[in-house]
């Protein structure tokens, strides 16, 4: 083995996430390698992986025991449950399992860092060296690491989720094998490498400060410095025509005027507030809003056939719900203007009674018809993907929109809808939960392909676009540039609900035809 190894990486300070990222790929493919091979490896501990450097890893190996072969347990720091508690070699699955649990474990103690591992976590800190200690605590089954952000703040919230399941105590809740586990790194290494303009706060849910969104009149700051400079010239010049008055006199006359336009400008660029930036967030009678900043984006994907070409879009400042609109609020809507309420789905005839639910069975005529009561509109395709994905040159794929258990999405386990903005971790680079997964949303356009695809057409007339997972969708070739056609008139049983969009302007005019809040929220 070589002189370092991951215990000597880790024995201090908490790692960079991308480290202990790039580790964990590392270690995942020099594992599957030694199994395809049909090797064994010394129990796996941070002592036995070694760095040779360049990104590589080398575990120490030898040929495959009996499978009746007496367990030898170096660490029992490092640990599975299962380990602990079987007295034979275990077998390739059940193995992997095992290496996964403490893969997990050692990343939790990369990221949290070895004081606070101990001092935080533990409170029998004086015996976690001893190995009866580690024993006890990993075959017991009540004891669980306590959540990863009490020890490093800055974790996003999808990177907290991967760890939690890699240290399951359960076989069950942990990876099924480790492909599918390098895969979940992978997409996280995705996000954090092409997100460029976030920091590693907003990738578990904080909306980032936009560049300080302006209107033109911006510009105009050096207007004064030119009128006074244009003032003074001219008052030179009719001191030398009109020499018969005092300097003194003229010089003051064209001060007081400098302060009138100067003033008076002032007082214009202070009342336009369009002028100031925007807000990252605003309360409204129909839901809280986000701020997605103006700028460019990728949209779309070559890669699927109604989704393409992929190309670079550019979108002015705009908001978006924070959440898909919930029963609450779209009942309140009816209640105020006396619009039909949707009928609930035929699996839960109660549905519409849950008020965080949120609404479907609605049309697409229902939506737009909520969202010009509240003085919104429904938002675009461009804007619903850009507040979906984030503005990062060339990203497509999101932690969220193909990790299990990471959104509500059909192979995740669940069979309805969960309440608005629950799934912590489906949350978007602005702020805006629940488009990854729990229902399909409609926007404002109507279906058709992208210019420069060349694929021929089927459908169109009446369908209008719904975007986004959902509880119904398996996630296969699922991303944010994913659409779909249904008809405008579709309500019956459709489990697509929606969100508003608006102008920077609405924040501004306080329209009156916003929608009251619903009675307990």
């Amino acid at each position: 083995m070589p002189a370092a190894t991951l215990a000597d990486r880790i024995a201090g300070a908490p790692l960079e996430i991308s480290e202990v990222l790039s580790l964990l790929l590392a270690i995942c493919g020099s594992l599957r390698e030694i199994h395809n091979t049909g090797l064994a490896h010394a129990n796996l501990t941070p002592r036995n992986i070694g760095l040779p450097g360049e990104g590589r890893v080398e575990i120490e190996t030898f040929p495959a025991p009996p499978p009746n072969a007496t367990v030898m347990m170096t660490e029992p720091k490092y640990a599975a449950p299962e380990q602990l508690l079987t007295q034979a070699t275990m077998g390739g699955t059940a193995h992997t399992q095992s290496d996964i649990y403490v893969l997990g474990f050692v990343a939790y103690e990369a990221l949290a860092g070895r004081a606070a591992f101990y001092s935080q976590l533990f409170k029998e800190a004086g015996e976690a060296e001893t190995d009866l200690f580690w024993m006890k605590w990993h075959a017991d089954p009540a004891r669980r690491l306590q959540p990863l952000r009490d020890c490093n703040p800055s974790a996003p919230d999808e990177l907290c989720v991967v760890i939690e399941r890699m240290s399951a105590k359960d076989p069950a809740e942990r990876f099924g094998n480790l492909d599918e586990l390098k895969d979940a790194i992978e997409q996280l290494q995705h996000r954090l490498e092409t997100t460029e303009d976030l920091d590693l706060a907003s990738l578990s849910g904080a909306i980032p400060q936009p560049a300080q969104t302006m209107l033109p009149g911006k510009r105009k700051t050096f207007v004064p410095a030119l009128l006074f400079l244009f003032l003074f010239l001219c008052g030179g010049a009719a001191w030398l025509l009109f020499g018969n008055r005092k300097p003194g006199a003229i010089l003051a006359t064209s001060w007081r005027f400098i302060e009138a336009r100067a003033g008076a400008w002032t007082a214009g660029h202070k009342s336009n507030p369009l002028s100031r930036p925007l807000q990252r967030s605003m309360e409204t009678g129909s839901g809280p809003m986000v701020l997605v900043a103006a700028g460019s984006f990728v949209m779309g994907s070559s890669a699927v056939a109604n989704e393409g070409p992929a190309r670079t879009v550019y979108l002015p400042a705009f908001y978006i719900d924070k959440y898909e609109v919930s029963n609450a609020r779209y009942r309140a809507f009816t209640d105020s203007t006396g619009y039909f309420q949707p009928p609930s789905p035929s699996w839960d005839p109660d549905y519409f009674a849950k008020s965080s639910l949120p609404v479907i069975n609605v049309s697409w005529r229902d939506a737009q018809a909520f969202c010009v009561a509240a003085g919104k509109r429904l938002p675009s395709e461009a804007e619903w993907e850009k507040a979906a994905r984030g503005s990062s040159p060339g990203s497509r794929f999101w932690a969220n929109w193909t990790v299990n258990g990471l959104a509500n999405l059909k192979r995740a386990g669940f069979a309805a809808p969960s309440p608005i903005g629950t799934v912590v971790t489906d949350v978007s680079p602005f702020g805006a939960y629940d488009m990854a997964g729990n229902v399909h949303e409609w926007v404002n356009d109507a279906y058709g392909l992208y210019s420069g695809n060349p694929v021929a057409l089927e459908g169109g007339g009446t369908a209008k676009v719904v975007r986004g997972g959902s509880f119904a969708l398996s996630p296969q070739e699922l991303s944010p540039s994913w659409r779909a056609s249904l008809e405008a008139s579709t309500h019956n049983d459709s489990p697509v609900g929606f969100r508003c969009a608006a102008d920077p302007r609405f924040a501004l005019e306080a329209p009156s035809r916003v929608i009251s809040r619903p009675r307990g929220q």
